[in-house]
């Protein structure tokens, strides 16, 4: 996918409109100094041009320009400079015409681009599984594909239960972390289990624990998994950043008491 701040666009173009400018306006200016200001000018564009969308036409076409610009012993007329000048910003802004542009608003700039881990530095080094799906949810946040999104999440809870299956110690069945009903009604048949061991501390934290993890993946199960897998209903913006405000956290939690085990 093609990258670039809007700022790439905006300063290539304006370089292109300055150098034209310049060449019209700055009639009482000596050809050297007039020279220095286009090649500064073109040099500007140029540097931005490198991450546009444009054809290899365009961008030979202002490499040839630059070079003849750039050529103490090409003879200096303004009048053709700035018919090149205006040939190259036409052409590029025609080029540019034809591609669609999106935005990704700063505020969800690190959803997309992830200079760290979208669930933070704890969940990445404890789910590293799930480090693709968390990594794509935040994306499609970024992206308003709301749908996708909660699908995504969905995926990265999975490993959780998973997780959860192998704290109390039970071997789900082959495919019970994808039906999650089976998964929790095993994980819940071991907890009885330990609601039958002698009263201690620990055995109180861990039903605590354990019981609410499990009271979350049906809230989870009922409320969003089962109609986002089963293609049962589609997902707006409030609906989606809902789902990712309460999967983030909820994983943070897990990461934590792993963490806390080992």
């Amino acid at each position: 996918m093609l990258r670039f701040y809007a700022t790439s666009f905006s300063a290539s173009i304006a370089a292109l409109q300055r150098a034209g400018a310049t060449l019209v306006l700055a009639d009482d200016w000596p050809d050297d100094v007039l020279r220095r200001t286009l090649k500064a000018d073109l040099a500007e564009g140029t540097s931005h041009f490198d991450e546009l969308p444009l054809s290899v036409i365009i961008q030979d076409q202002i490499k040839r320009l630059l070079k003849r610009v750039n050529d103490e012993d090409e003879p200096f007329d303004r009048s053709t400079y700035h018919a090149l000048v205006t040939e190259v910003y036409n052409n590029v802004l025609r080029d540019l015409s034809q591609a669609w542009f999106l935005m990704i608003p700063a505020s969800r700039r690190n959803l997309y681009q992830q200079y760290y881990p979208p669930f933070g530095e704890g969940v990445a080094e404890q789910f590293p599984d799930q480090a693709k799906d968390m990594a794509a949810a935040a994306r499609c946040i970024a992206l308003d594909e709301w749908t996708a999104a909660v699908f995504h999440l969905m995926r990265v809870l999975e490993g959780g239960i998973h997780e959860l299956a192998a704290w109390l110690s039970v071997t789900l069945a082959k495919g019970a972390g994808e039906q999650w009903k089976n998964a929790l009604d095993q994980i819940e048949k071991a907890l009885r289990e330990v609601e039958q061991q002698p009263a201690s501390p620990r055995k109180s934290a861990d039903l605590t624990f354990y019981s609410g993890v499990v009271a979350q993946f049906r809230w989870f199960k009922d409320a969003w998994r089962n109609h986002v897998s089963h293609a049962r209903t589609h997902y707006d913006e409030r609906e989606a950043l809902e789902v990712w405000n309460h999967v983030r956290p909820f994983m943070q939690q897990l990461a934590e008491h792993k963490a806390g085990l080992s």
